[in-house]
């Protein structure tokens, strides 16, 4: 089992004996984001962080197979939630820069800061970092800065941080399906399960 699995296990292990309110994290909720049709069946919760290497290697790898097979046929939605790691004040900036984009131009701002991570963990430019994140969101330098600088931007995504924390998740990315978590670390187990939710609609 490799690092990210048993990373990933252990969130899991950790959170199923805190026993939280698992119910609590399929309604919808101010901040989420959501790509796919509101109509679908299915819904699969994300909780990913812009500068988390796992996140970025599920964003670069897998999530084009769920879009193109689950997402784009209309039968699985996807809310995207916050969670942040470390660098957390980058983690920070990085989800209230991508919530200040156009809502259809989320996943370009998040998939850009995950792609660019070298910047920030290897170059250390973190205004490279956020300029890439911008750009992909289609928001001017002055734009992204009064994002950056807007306290009450600042402030709710604390809030969506602390809400992930009492929804028991302990790392990312984790997902859940229908408001319970997810066991799935490999693109085939991800196949299975949404095979399974969709088909017993």
């Amino acid at each position: 089992m490799t690092r990210r699995f048993l990373g990933w296990a252990l969130a899991l292990g950790l959170m199923l004996f805190a026993a939280p309110t698992w119910a609590q994290v399929a309604g919808a909720r101010a901040g989420d984001r959501v790509v796919g049709r509101a109509s679908a069946p299915v819904t699969l919760t994300a909780y990913v962080s812009a500068t988390c290497g796992h996140c970025a290697r599920w964003h670069a790898l897998d999530w084009p197979h769920i879009q193109e097979r689950w997402v784009a046929t209309g039968k699985v939605k996807v809310v995207f939630r916050d969670f942040f790691t470390g660098p957390r004040e980058s983690a920070l900036k990085g989800s209230v820069l991508a919530r200040c984009a156009p809502e259809d131009r989320f996943d370009a701002v998040m998939g850009a800061l995950m792609g660019g991570q070298a910047d920030l963990h290897e170059l250390r430019d973190e205004a490279k970092w956020l300029r890439r994140g911008a750009m992909a969101g289609g928001l001017s330098d002055s734009e992204a800065s009064a994002c950056l600088a807007d306290a009450n931007g600042i402030a709710a995504a604390e809030r969506r941080d602390a809400q992930a924390q009492a929804d028991g998740v302990m790392g990312t990315p984790f997902f859940f399906l229908n408001g319970r978590p997810l066991e799935a670390w490999t693109l085939s187990e991800f196949d299975a399960a949404l095979a399974a939710a969709v088909g017993g609609r």
